[in-house]
């Protein structure tokens, strides 16, 4: 057998998607309240190029392809805690969360192959799929501004864990617009 090898390098990520969120939650006082709330975290992957065979002769045969891997993630769930708030001016309070984040996380990998034999093209895919739950932490921390009694605008950095087969953690950076009734 006699193969020339090209580049076996070529390693893609992509790991920033877009994060959302809906909820609602109570302030017991002005400091100490409870959230809940549903939060889906986005998609990643990353795929490779494991090889790829210019040329070669196995055979008789004349073989050219590539083998790939590809792999998908996604996770979403529902979060429950604590919120604590500390008015810093009559406008302004600095915001800090940290509670049980309820997700089911869905991962994907598949195995691709392409090429020709002889100038024929071929083609084969093998995906494995694997779905699992788990409750893990999260916290956050942030400011808040309320333009009056209802309505208020905050900015905030929160951390997630996914646990399980996985262990994961997923930074996001998030606007919050809060209505009070």
């Amino acid at each position: 057998m006699k193969a020339d090898l090209g580049n076996t390098a070529g390693l893609t990520v992509d790991n920033k998607d877009t994060s959302f969120s809906a909820g609602g939650g109570y302030m017991f006082n002005r400091y100490i309240g409870a959230e809940i709330g549903y939060r889906d975290l986005g998609d990643v992957s990353a795929s490779a190029t494991l090889l790829t065979l210019n040329t070669a002769k196995i055979s008789g045969n004349t073989v050219t392809g590539t083998l790939g891997l590809t792999v998908r993630g996604s996770s979403d769930g529902f979060y429950f805690g604590p919120v604590f708030k500390v008015p810093v001016h009559e406008n302004f309070d600095l915001v800090g969360r940290l509670g049980w984040y309820r997700s089911e996380t869905s991962v994907s990998v598949t195995l691709s192959a392409a090429g020709t034999i002889n100038g024929t093209a071929v083609a084969a895919n093998a995906t494995a799929n694997r779905t699992f739950n788990h409750t893990d932490p999260y916290w956050g921390v942030g400011g808040a501004y309320n333009f009056n009694k209802n309505v208020g605008l905050g900015l905030e950095y929160s951390k997630y864990k996914i646990g399980g087969d996985v262990d994961t953690k997923i930074d996001i950076w998030s606007t919050r617009l809060t209505y009070r009734f």
